[in-house]
């Protein structure tokens, strides 16, 4: 796959799909960064460490119930991991469109907070909560 167009993205959040609410996706897996000293080191070393991630959703709001305010308050709410995930297009997984998921815990949700007259966004920020990371799948 070349370079592509995000239009249409699947999400799905503890079972809940909110593909269609979707306005943005932004995945940032990362690792913390270790710097072992020793004596006699003129400059830092670096190592790897554990693996985080983050993953920040803005959808357009939807109250009704089984949408996106009943599903992100809750997960909000409970305080627990949640299961998550992200694929760039609704198709199926497939090598040119992996699945990414994981277990994280809603840090931030903002359940609207525009301008009147202007399209009420929700916007939520899941963080890896479980220690194995987020996986890639494409089957």
């Amino acid at each position: 796959m070349a370079i592509f167009w995000l239009k249409d993205p699947y999400v799905i959040v503890n079972s809940v799909v909110l593909s269609a609410k979707t306005t943005e996706v932004g995945i940032d897996l990362s690792r913390v960064e270790l710097s072992p000293k020793a004596g006699g080191d003129e400059a830092l070393r670096r190592m790897a460490g554990h693996k985080d991630w983050e993953l920040v959703l803005k959808f357009d709001q939807d109250m009704a119930a089984g949408s996106v305010d009943a599903t992100m308050f809750a997960a909000y709410d409970g305080g627990t991991g949640i299961v998550i995930g992200v694929r760039a297009t609704t198709d199926d997984k497939a090598a040119t469109n992996p699945e990414y998921t994981g277990t994280g815990i809603v840090f931030g949700y903002k359940p609207f907070g525009e301008p009147v007259g202007d399209v009420a966004i929700a916007e939520t920020n899941i963080k890896c909560s479980d220690g194995t990371g987020m996986s890639r799948s494409t089957s």
